[in-house]
């Protein structure tokens, strides 16, 4: 159960590593254009 969830651990570090990336060139009103197509990626 703890490597599962480490690995789950891991793949949210990678969103929220890509997310905090997006915030400098993208204006708040701007996310949802970019953060749904990465979604379907």
């Amino acid at each position: 159960m703890a490597i599962r969830s480490a690995k789950i651990d891991q793949k949210a570090d990678l969103i929220w590593a890509i997310a905090d990336k997006l915030t400098g060139p993208y204006k708040p009103h701007e996310y949802g254009d970019v953060i749904l197509p990465l979604t379907v990626i």
